[in-house]
């Protein structure tokens, strides 16, 4: 629930007011902080139990990401299923889509075999639109079948993926071919301790193409429009973590539209990549940020980037207070072992050495949300997905305790480039409103059950921060 007061500026500033879910009552009763009350100011208040700073190990399961007898090929080929291989007929090139993600590594299994010399390849269009093939297999003609075994890691530039079968003569081929991966197990008898405070962030990365150009920021802020909403109709909120061009685009082409995001209940967070760049560019591109929001009427207060580097008191003087969506630069993963209860990460721990900060720290400037870092990148597998996900972090939850979790979209997993008409052809030929009914799916059939039985509020990173800090403030650290 949001209220507003109006400033003497007339800006109208977003006061989040917190949810009381049965876990503030555990506060009370339960205590529960790292020692930020001394016991001489708190003489009332109960002693603080052990702060959780240990992650937990998921369970994973394999699964099915490619089968050549069930893709969709199209091209100069005749394709047809013959038992458990795809049969290509003809001369040329055919070719399927699938989704992969990035920074994960896949096994290939299978057998090519053909008449003609013949390739299949996987091929990946990177974000600069470069093609890089990242696995291909020939067979000279009526040669033994080539054996297809052999993993293949996704690289953390990835933007999509395709499957080409080639016949360099009219002949015939048969490839049979899968591709398996791992994923989060689900836990049908998982049953969260506490609530936990269930978030939804969406990323849109930095370009000057979203001040420079209209065309491009609509059609970024129509995608955001839409998850927004379709959030809103459970009661459910979105936070937007924007690179800060995003935010000074929206003065420019459409002023008023964070105002009628903020009437739907999202809420925002500063979004940074350039740690390459060093200590002081990291820090004025997030005052930048602030200063962006600020302009626009937003006081934000969480962070997403900054892993590399980890100076988080620096960035905390820019009016910081928590951090999401841990993710290490150079594989584009999430924390090896996740975690389920907020912590204080010491200044200087990030992405180098994830046990330094994943420990907490009392004197930590800012505080860590956690939730998933990753996404799926095939939105029909978008109920599966949280399925697992939501089950783990259930099982891991902890009475006594604040519980967070969340899950990330981005705003380039919707459509084609946004740089190009193809993306208008995708809204309208209504694959945008397609891949929001997987969403909203995945909400009605998994969320939704979780928030009835209280097990899963509805919340985001302002709301999980301040329940946080009163946790915090809810108990006293026994003298030594």
């Amino acid at each position: 629930m949001a209220r507003w007061r109006t400033g003497s500026a007339g800006r109208r500033v977003r006061e989040l007011a917190v949810r009381l879910t049965p876990v503030v009552g555990l506060v009370v009763l339960l205590g529960g902080c790292d020692g930020r009350k001394s016991p001489e100011s708190g003489a009332n208040l109960p002693a603080c139990p052990a702060p959780v700073t240990e992650g937990f190990d998921p369970v994973w399961e394999s699964e099915l990401r490619f089968d050549a007898t069930t893709a969709a090929w199209t091209g100069d080929l005749v394709a047809s299923t013959s038992g458990t291989a795809e049969a290509f007929a003809g001369s040329g090139a055919s070719s399927t889509e699938l989704q992969l993600n990035r920074g994960n590594t896949y096994t290939a299994v299978g057998t090519l075999a053909s008449d003609v010399p013949a390739t299949v390849s996987l091929i990946e269009t990177a974000e600069d639109d470069a093609l890089v093939t990242l696995a291909s297999w020939t067979v000279a003609a009526d040669a033994p079948p080539t054996v297809m075994n052999e993993p293949i890691t996704i690289a953390a530039n990835a933007r999509t993926f395709h499957m080409a079968t080639t016949l360099s003569s009219p002949g015939t081929a048969q490839v049979s071919l899968q591709l398996t991966g791992t994923q989060w197990a689900d836990d049908p008898t998982a049953r969260a301790a506490s609530p936990i405070q269930l978030g939804f962030l969406m990323h849109i990365e930095d370009t000057g193409a979203l001040v420079a150009d209209e065309t491009i920021w609509n059609r970024r802020a129509e995608v955001v429009a839409a998850l927004s909403q379709v959030l809103a109709a459970h009661g459910a909120m979105l936070t937007l973590q924007p690179g800060e061009s995003f935010v000074a685009g929206e003065a420019v082409w459409s002023p008023g539209w964070v105002s009628d995001r903020e009437a739907e209940g999202m809420t925002w967070s500063v979004h940074v990549h350039n740690e390459s760049d060093g200590a002081t560019a990291l820090e004025k591109s997030v005052r930048n940020s602030v200063q962006n929001y600020k302009a626009v009427g937003v006081d934000v207060k969480d962070l997403n980037g900054g892993f590399s580097l980890g100076i988080w008191k620096t960035l905390a003087t820019s009016g910081l207070e928590s951090i999401t969506a841990f993710k290490n630069p150079d594989t584009q993963l999430d924390l090896a072992r996740p975690h389920v209860q907020p912590w204080r990460p010491a200044d200087g721990t990030g992405a180098g050495d994830e046990e330094a900060f994943g420990t907490n720290d009392p004197a930590g400037p800012m505080i860590y949300l956690p939730g998933s870092g990753v996404r799926d990148a095939d939105h029909t597998r978008y109920s599966n997905f949280v399925q697992r996900h939501l089950a783990q972090a259930r099982a891991h939850a902890k009475a006594g305790y604040v519980n967070t979790w969340y899950f990330i979209e981005h705003v380039d997993g919707f459509g084609p480039d946004a740089a190009t008409d193809a993306f208008d052809t995708y809204v309208s030929d209504g694959g945008l409103a397609a891949d929001m009914a997987q969403i909203d799916a995945g909400l009605t059939s998994v969320i939704d059950p979780l928030v009835a039985s209280g097990e899963v509020v509805y919340s985001n990173p302002d709301a999980m921060r301040q329940q946080f800090q009163g946790w915090e403030q809810g108990c006293v650290m026994p003298s030594d």
